[in-house]
């Protein structure tokens, strides 16, 4: 099949999904039109969420665009933090990791050891956590610095007991939307049986597809479904309601963690 070579607008698949929300949320009656094109413009564009997020809904967006634009003594100390904890994970540790580290392996795997190219992929996982958290603790510092409030992104999600936790912490902003506009309208769990389970595999296979149009990507999103079904029908299958002791939890962050890091080779 020959392949169409197209050069696409950075950010696309972002003011794509957020264009998608917002008329999704009017046409449901869950939101009120922008009261101008300035207004839809302005959420559509705003510059700091553009490239890399967070996914922005208007609803969240909009109620603050209304009245006189205020500035508190709270937003700037908050928005300079952010700028700088996101430079230091974006420069002092990503930048740092991929020069000196992850391109070398992945670039030459065959130069290197089977321990080194491991010490590559946990390279690799620490470096894109650091990239893509840092550009967003940037935007979201760049936004309070000019009055607006961006949703978090990323919570912690290197310490998920499971995949679907880790899909909780993990590009919050993406998970909760595809769980709002495709896995709760297609059914959810309330259709119960297979379809449950098919609702939830795809809206994982989706989510891997959006990271590449690619086969890998296919794949990668193809195996994350497959892990978040086997958890839910193990999960509905364990009824102990004992809370996991120290060693348990440890050994479930350390499963998942390997999990995340070994799949990332895709």
């Amino acid at each position: 099949v020959p392949l169409l070579h197209v050069a696409l607008p950075v950010g696309i698949s972002f003011y794509t999904f957020e264009t998608m929300s917002y008329t999704i949320d009017v046409y449901r009656g869950h939101l009120k039109p922008a009261k101008s094109v300035v207004e839809f413009v302005m959420f559509i564009t705003f510059f700091p969420k553009l490239v890399a997020g967070p996914i922005v809904r208007a609803a969240d967006f909009l109620p603050q665009l209304e009245g006189t634009p205020r500035l508190r003594r709270e937003q700037v100390s908050q928005g300079l933090f952010l700028i700088a904890t996101g430079l230091v994970k974006k420069v002092a540790f990503a930048d740092y990791l991929s020069v000196n580290l992850v391109d070398r392996v992945f670039g030459n795997p065959e130069f290197y050891t089977a321990t080194e190219v491991v010490i590559g992929l946990y390279g690799f996982t620490l470096q894109i956590y650091c990239d893509f958290s840092g550009y967003t603790d940037v935007a979201r510092g760049t936004a309070k610095l000019l009055g607006i409030d961006l949703a978090e992104n990323f919570d912690r999600p290197y310490q998920a007991r499971s995949v679907a936790e880790f899909w909780r912490r993990w590009h919050m902003t993406l998970s909760t939307w595809l769980r709002d506009y495709l896995y709760y309208p297609l059914g959810g769990s309330r259709v119960g049986g297979a379809r449950a389970y098919f609702n939830l595999w795809l809206t994982m296979f989706l989510i891997g597809l959006w990271h590449g149009a690619s086969w890998t990507f296919v794949l990668y999103g193809s195996i994350q479904g497959l892990a978040m079904v086997i958890h839910r029908y193990w999960q509905r299958r364990a009824k102990s309601e004992r809370e996991d002791g120290f060693a348990l939890v440890a050994l479930k962050v350390f499963v998942t963690m390997q999990f995340v890091v070994f799949t990332r080779i895709l």
